[in-house]
């Protein structure tokens, strides 16, 4: 094909430094993801320069994308059911309506039962919906842009069907960032579950979600910040007057709490 290029016989120093790839290094699911959606953007962008025909690429670039979206809701199930308290589901499937429904089960779960502030809740319905759409285009068989066939030798498309790459990267973007992105937004509800763990006195005290949370090795620098922000009351609790909520800063399992209590 007209794009392919022998590799050169010999490659300097900073090109050798670029094509060296350091597998080693990455230890989470979230990086892996990032590097499927670095994938894409990639080739998209490389189709608008190079002006080339997208059926050069299709299968492999939807694959990356329905891969991607895949690995998203088995590392959001995963990390979900630890605070439904659902039972333990089997996610060795590559069938993305199933993994939808599983993560939106547990996600349901979750914000039932704890105090997602509108706003939150709003978003997150908005994005399920562009997820669900998504996943809808993305192909139904569980085999749609890995094999041309699935193991009844059935096509899985038909000859005449067509997709929209434009919009489904459009959709693709919002609902990545989604994926990417729901174990930080509700953070604020999972993390008051972590320390409920610890101490359940506060339950009837505080207002359902922790402000922030880091690590015990910022616990200085950490109070030095809220003493400049917040009118400090006592040692560890503070007022938030724009908010008109006492703030007290917790100590277990090696972090720093700041939760928002009634007094």
């Amino acid at each position: 094909m007209w794009f392919k290029k022998k590799l050169p016989t010999s490659i300097s120093i900073p090109d050798l430094y670029k094509l060296t790839a350091n597998v080693g290094s990455y230890s989470s699911t979230i990086n892996l993801i990032l590097q499927y959606e670095n994938a894409v953007d990639i080739l998209i962008n490389h189709i608008f320069s190079e002006k080339f025909k997208i059926d050069a690429i299709a299968f492999p670039l939807v694959y990356l994308m329905r891969h991607s979206i895949e690995l998203g809701l088995k590392e959001n199930i995963k990390y979900l059911e630890r605070y439904s308290n659902l039972p333990r589901t089997n996610i060795k499937t590559h069938n993305l309506d199933k993994l939808f429904k599983e993560f939106k089960k547990h996600y349901d779960k979750v914000e039932s039962e704890n105090n997602f502030d509108e706003l939150t809740k709003n978003d997150f319905n908005k994005s399920f919906k562009d997820l669900e759409y998504l996943i809808q285009n993305l192909g139904k068989s569980d085999s749609s842009f890995r094999y041309i066939y699935e193991t009844k030798n059935n096509r899985i498309f038909d000859y005449s069907n067509k997709i929209n790459i434009y919009d489904l990267k459009s959709i693709y973007d919002v609902s990545i960032l989604l994926l990417t992105h729901t174990q930080y937004l509700i953070s604020p509800y999972t993390d008051y579950i972590d320390y409920l763990n610890f101490d359940y006195t506060i339950k009837n005290k505080s207002l359902g979600f922790v402000l922030k949370c880091v690590d015990i090795e910022q616990k200085k620098h950490f109070i030095e910040m809220l003493n400049k922000k917040y009118q400090l009351i006592k040692k560890n609790i503070w007022f938030d007057k724009e908010k008109t909520y006492f703030l007290h800063l917790k100590f277990t399992n090696e972090k720093c709490y700041l939760i928002p209590m009634k007094s």
